[in-house]
């Protein structure tokens, strides 16, 4: 028997991002929520999602990225 570990990627749902509190090991829910934009970006690809940043935060990316009709960033 092969062990197989689960895959959290979050298809059309909310990740929630906390530049603080959060990790990128955490799979980006409102009580676990991931650290980086970049992370969130990773997960959010190729779904109908939404990014909630927290308020009060700065957020940067060393990347440019396009953001489509599916990905909405809050």
């Amino acid at each position: 028997y092969q062990l197989i570990q689960p895959c959290f990627l979050l298809l059309g749902n909310n990740i929630y991002v906390d530049s603080q509190i959060g990790s990128d090991t955490n799979i980006g829910t409102e009580s676990n929520p991931l650290q980086t934009l970049e992370k969130a970006l990773e997960k959010a690809v190729g779904s109908s999602s939404t990014i909630y940043l927290q308020s009060g935060q700065t957020f940067t990316l060393d990347n440019q990225f396009t953001l489509n009709n599916d990905l909405s960033i809050q």
